[in-house]
């Protein structure tokens, strides 16, 4: 196993924001390749409503599906509340793929990301945003 851990807490030169704390944690099974992140922070604000946010997501990565580099998939999800104006609530939901071509320093990705916000007095439309790529590295 493998896993890392922060966590923080700020004063920002704010004068809306009293304090803001946030933390994160990740989680890796090296053997089998499961993993879990969760992440999470608030604002603490003088004139409103706190805003707070968090985030978990869970992949699998495997080397065992393609003799020329490792398969990574994962799905997220994200949740703030408060953060722009009061009253606001967002979520977000992902799914992604990354796979590797090792002997050439590429990875191939593809994702689909799902966002939703309600915002008191306006009225707003969720939205689907899809990503295609190439990363290449060079030595």
């Amino acid at each position: 196993m493998q896993a890392a851990a922060a966590a923080a807490l700020s004063d920002p030169a704010d004068n809306d924001i009293d304090m803001r704390y946030n933390g994160s944690f990740s989680v890796l099974h090296v053997g089998t390749g499961p993993s879990f992140t969760a992440a999470g922070g608030l604002d603490d604000r003088k004139r409103r409503d706190d805003s707070n946010s968090w985030y978990v997501k869970g992949g699998w990565e495997s080397k065992a599906i393609f003799d020329f580099g490792s398969t990574a998939l994962s799905l997220d999800y994200a949740n703030a509340s408060d953060i722009a104006l009061e009253g606001d609530a967002a979520e977000t939901v992902g799914a992604y793929f990354v796979q590797d071509v090792a002997n050439y320093g590429t990875q191939v990705f593809a994702g689909v990301r799902y966002h939703d916000l309600d915002r008191d007095d306006l009225r707003t439309e969720s939205i689907w945003v899809s990503s295609l790529g190439t990363r290449v590295k060079f030595r």
